[in-house]
């Protein structure tokens, strides 16, 4: 095995024992219980209240539910696999943000030794908000929006289209989807900005 190959695997290795023991620690915060209870009662009624009945200081105020589908996708899995399953939920999250952010990283022409290591870096910062709630997906769904845009410049024509079901799957996750409107117009101001653009075509 040649030395470059042998470091690749190295490194590999390390990341993946770095993220399963970042991502692999007990449920503590408590807003994944109130999550797992909305999804509970999305599921059971099969509506979305127009009040939050779990709440008395909203009582008779109008609820706008941003995050029903992760809602509803915790407590899914809380009811296959209990507490387990969420954590396990989490690290799967934790390991596809890495992947996505890497992917983003070596769009910018990023060396891959130093991809890893922004990534090394940017999970530490992550464990700070690294829960089982809504937000943790629009993590990942934020980098799946820049690795798209990125990939903009190759194929401006089709990649576009990527962006929809992206942005449909984010305003039903986390109130964070307009930055998903955001980034599209910083890369259509680009363009529109004297230069050769960002991506060839929306200019």
């Amino acid at each position: 095995m040649t030395t470059p190959r042998l470091l690749s695997l190295v490194l590999g290795l390390l990341v993946t024992a770095h993220l399963s023991l970042l991502g692999f620690f007990q449920i503590s915060d408590p807003d994944t219980w109130w999550h797992l209870k909305q999804g509970e009662l999305y599921l059971t009624t099969w509506s979305l209240p127009a009040d939050d009945p779990f709440a008395f200081t909203t009582a008779g105020r109008e609820w706008v539910k941003f995050s029903w589908v992760a809602d509803i996708l915790f407590y899914l899995t809380f009811l296959a696999a209990g507490a387990p399953g969420l954590v396990l939920l989490r690290l799967l999250l934790l390991f596809l943000i890495a992947l996505v952010l890497y992917r983003v990283l070596r769009g910018c022409d990023l060396h891959p030794l130093a991809s890893v290591l922004l990534v090394f870096v940017a999970s530490l910062a992550l464990r700070f908000r690294l829960f089982v709630r809504p937000e943790t997906l629009s993590f990942l769904l934020l980098l799946t929006t820049m690795a798209i845009l990125l990939r903009l410049q190759d194929r401006p024509a089709r990649g576009v289209y990527a962006l929809l079901p992206v942005q449909v799957a984010w305003v039903n996750v986390h109130a964070s989807f307009v930055f998903g409107f955001g980034l599209p117009g910083l890369v259509l101001l680009a363009n529109l900005l004297p230069g050769a653009g960002f991506a060839p075509g929306w200019g």
